[in-house]
C-alpha cells in the first residue's frame, strides 16, 4: 500500500498519512525554520557534494529503494511512531534533502552552464 493509504501517529496531535509525515512532519522534527534548516545542511553538503554529483539516476533510485524498509518499519497496529523511528526519519530526511539540493543544482548547472563552470 502506498503512503497515502497508511495512517501513522507521530505523537504530534493525531494521525497523519505516511506520505504527509515524510513530506512535511519529518522535516518539522528539527524545530528549525526553513533558512536555519537549510543552513544546518551545509556541513553535510560540503563533505559529500563531490560524490553526490557523480551518482547516476539509477544510484538515486537504488538509494531510495534501500530506504524502503526504514520507512515502513513503524511497528504495531496503532502505527504509533517510536522515538527511534522519528530520529531515523529526521536523519534520513536531512540526508535526502541535502542530496536532492546538490543533485538538482548540478543538473541545472549541466543544462545551463558552460561545462567548465558547472562545479558543485
Amino acid at each position: 500500500r502506498g503512503g497515502n493509504m497508511i495512517d501513522v501517529d507521530p505523537g504530534t496531535g493525531g494521525p497523519v498519512n505516511l506520505h504527509r509525515f515524510w513530506d512535511t512532519d519529518a522535516v518539522a522534527l528539527s524545530g528549525l525554520g526553513v533558512e536555519d534548516y537549510v543552513r544546518s545542511l551545509a556541513g553535510l553538503i560540503e563533505t559529500n557534494a563531490v560524490t553526490w554529483v557523480q551518482d547516476t539516476l539509477m544510484d538515486w533510485a537504488r538509494e531510495s529503494q534501500s530506504l524502503r524498509p526504514d520507512v515502513y518499519d513503524f511497528g504495531g497496529r496503532a502505527n504509533r511512531l517510536t522515538r527511534d523511528y522519528l530520529e531515523n526519519a529526521e536523519r534520513i530526511t536531512r540526508l535526502r534533502l541535502a542530496q536532492a539540493g546538490v543533485r538538482l543544482a548540478a543538473e541545472v548547472n549541466r543544462a545551463l552552464c558552460d561545462p567548465a563552470d558547472a562545479s558543485p
